[in-house]
């Protein structure tokens, strides 16, 4: 899957209604066939499933939408991650109907500042999305307190393991702050690459950052600071969550050299091959292991303790 790129939290992607093109209208219930003479419609949506296996299920999906409802026209067109092009568009009027977006404050956000987005709290009441989808789901793709997207996918932040190579050398897996230094220590002694961590282009340390914060935050608190703005980024657990994945693990030689130069997909390819026993990232690169992890057994567990905090 595409690398993602947002919530600390969580990793949300939204489709996104846009009122560019075309005047909001008021929600009806569609029904299951439409009248003779309803008006022909043309939708155009915008997305990024271009990877063998979601662009054909998407156009599937698309074509079946239209089978249902022959009034309906849909324009599938494929734009790439958080496309700057697509801004330029809906602010000139000449965007998609839905798009499927990041919800980062410098992508969706700045679409919502700009008002080039439709609200979906009529849709929402209609369809009763306050009862079916969580709230915390809802609030991600909330603005102003008004709802402007559905959720598309969650994933998870962790660590993965070559379970093989760890009984192998007889390591345990590293659960604490002490015992991850310590792990570097042993496989680069080993000649392992510890972490198969990279960080070009530079959304990795952004996942990374979200996973220590976490960490020594907990849900609550986090979930407060991130939507709420309550609390401090500079206050003393992040600051030394922060220090310790970016400052000590680099100097105790937990990353290959230049590490911010190393791209996402060569430091994958470490992990795969049994160079590095340990990778930190999210679910999406579960599909790729599967792909190319053939001779060992990949395990998920949390980012190790900092301080003695609980592992999110």
């Amino acid at each position: 899957m595409l690398p993602r790129r947002f919530s600390i939290l969580i990793g949300l992607v939204l489709v996104l209604v846009v009122g560019s093109c075309a005047p909001a209208a008021t929600p009806t219930t569609a029904p299951t066939k439409p009248p003779a003479k309803a008006e022909k419609i043309k939708l155009v949506v915008a997305d990024q499933f271009t990877e063998a296996g979601y662009g054909p299920l998407a156009d599937k999906i698309y074509k079946e939408y239209m089978a249902k409802h022959p009034n309906i026209e849909i324009e599938h067109n494929i734009i790439q991650l958080n496309d700057p092009t697509i801004k330029t568009a809906l602010v000139s009027g000449t965007g998609p109907d839905l798009i499927y977006f990041d919800t980062g404050p410098g992508y969706a956000g700045k679409l919502i500042e700009a008002e080039v987005l439709l609200p979906l709290d009529e849709y929402a009441k209609q369809y009763g999305w306050d009862t079916k989808i969580f709230k915390w789901a809802r609030d991600r793709a909330s603005a102003n307190g008004k709802l402007y997207g559905l959720g598309l996918e969650m994933e998870f932040l962790g660590v993965f393991y070559n379970k093989e190579l760890f009984e192998k050398e007889g390591w345990k897996v590293p659960e604490t702050d002490q015992e991850t230094l310590e792990y570097c220590a042993k496989a680069k002694a080993k000649g392992y690459i510890p972490f198969a961590y990279g960080d070009r282009p530079g959304w990795q340390a952004f996942h990374q950052f979200g996973m220590v914060v976490n960490n020594v935050l907990g849900i609550e608190a986090a979930g407060k600071l991130f939507f709420e703005n309550q609390g401090k980024w500079t206050q003393p657990d992040i600051v030394k969550a922060t220090k310790f994945f970016f400052v000590d693990m680099l100097k105790a030689g937990c990353f290959m050299p230049d590490v911010t130069a190393v791209e996402y997909n060569d430091s994958n390819m470490a992990f795969f091959t049994g160079k590095a026993p340990m990778l930190n990232t999210g679910t999406w690169i579960i599909d790729d292991i599967n792909k190319n992890a053939k001779d060992f057994t990949p395990q998920m567990v949390p980012f190790p303790s900092i301080g003695g905090k609980d592992r999110i």
